[in-house]
């Protein structure tokens, strides 16, 4: 006899893109383990995520499969396909395994460091508040993108000032990982990867980037395909993370007192806190490599294990007044940027950006409140469209 709940995910249901919590915790209490397409199985629970992340046999899907599978017109050679989509995607690290996995990440990783990241972060951080200073409203998200655009600018050596366009083709790029896109944003998603694809000039990061890969033969694809990685998890992830915090923190007064006057460990526990609170990477996937019983599923090996973060970070059993923002958390062991290898590449980065920009920003905006909130329509990547606030009076 089947015991399992009649309850299914919907990420179309009422209210799910203003506040997916309470559907994901009534999935998570009531129908954990999901069967939701043909190859395909959602978690909701902690420890089952967290034992998948953990687990070094599973393996990731590549994005190439991934989306072909999901929209097959996508690489065919008709007037609607994108195929340099696939071209642009092939070197992603999140996407690849085994040793070329390594061999990227850790290409990437060392670019970035051989930057004097935080003197650029500082810089950028000026530029913002310089930029910002005398506007009575403005949007929380552009405040927290502008900085970041600065700071990549600066670091990847991108020669374009439109710093809209380069917050949408961002944005494009983390979407195009997402599910159920229509054809139309694949197609702008492939046009701009090919209008913009001179944007990455020569610079310490792309030298440092061929320098560690040099037995891999890369073209100019093959690099076009990093940098453009490279540029997505520095700017989405933490766009994200900064103006999701933020947004947290102006709603709640105390919380900017908290901040002023915690100590240099309870601002780190604070920081990790947001991130499990505001969880932007909602869903990770796994590819099983031997088969599963779980949930009274007998899953196949090789199937596509759908990893809900966001469910995980909010689960009851873990974490003590889950749906709070607890600024002195103590136990904490959220997995907001994923797990282990396969870890957010940008992770590193954004906890950098909190510790240096998050109270300066905070500052910044202690005079302001918020007056207007809309959230973008996607799955994988919870991101606020708009935040605006006000100045006081």
């Amino acid at each position: 006899m089947d015991s399992r709940s009649n309850i299914k995910w919907n990420p179309f249901s009422s209210g799910y893109f203003e506040n997916p919590y309470p559907h994901l915790e009534d999935c998570r209490k009531n129908n954990p383990v999901q069967k939701i397409f043909n190859d395909s199985y959602f978690f909701f629970k902690y420890e089952d995520i967290n034992t998948y992340l953990k687990e070094k046999d599973f393996k990731v899907h590549s994005l190439s499969e991934y989306l072909g599978e999901k929209e097959a017109y996508i690489f065919k050679n008709t007037k609607d396909a994108c195929p340099y989509l696939g071209n642009a995607t092939q070197l992603w690290p999140m996407y690849l395994n085994d040793g070329i996995h390594r061999k990227i990440r850790r290409a990437i990783t060392l670019a970035f460091h051989s930057l004097p990241l935080e003197d650029l972060m500082i810089e950028s951080l000026e530029s913002t508040l310089s930029i910002f200073k005398n506007q009575n409203s403005f949007n929380l998200v552009d405040f927290c993108g502008k900085f970041i655009y600065l700071f990549i600018k600066k670091t990847l050596n991108i020669d374009n000032e439109e710093y809209n366009r380069i917050k949408s083709f961002s944005n494009l790029l983390a979407r195009s990982q997402d599910l159920y896109i229509p054809k139309q944003i694949y197609q702008e998603i492939n046009s701009e990867i090919i209008s913009l694809k001179s944007i990455f000039k020569k610079s310490i990061f792309k030298d440092t980037v061929l320098k560690e890969t040099i037995d891999l033969n890369l073209n100019e694809e093959h690099l076009y395909s990093i940098m453009l990685i490279s540029f997505m998890a520095a700017f989405e992830t933490s766009k994200d993370n900064l103006s999701l915090s933020l947004y947290e923190i102006l709603k709640k007064p105390k919380l900017i007192d908290y901040v002023s006057k915690t100590d240099k460990k309870g601002f780190k526990s604070f920081i990790e806190e947001t991130f499990r609170f505001s969880s932007p990477l909602q869903y990770t996937i796994r590819i099983n490599t031997y088969p599963l019983n779980v949930g009274g599923f007998e899953i196949p090996k090789n199937s596509k294990l759908y990893l809900c973060l966001a469910s995980a970070n909010r689960d009851e059993k873990v974490f003590k007044q889950a749906d709070e923002l607890i600024p002195d958390r103590e136990h904490n062991p959220h997995i907001a940027f994923g797990y282990g290898y396969h870890q957010c590449l940008g992770a590193t980065i954004a906890r950098q950006e909190m510790e240096i920009c998050l109270k300066p920003m905070i500052h910044f905006l202690k005079d302001y409140s918020i007056v207007n909130l809309k959230w973008s329509k996607q799955i994988f990547m919870r991101t606020a469209k708009t935040i605006m606030v006000q100045k006081n009076r």
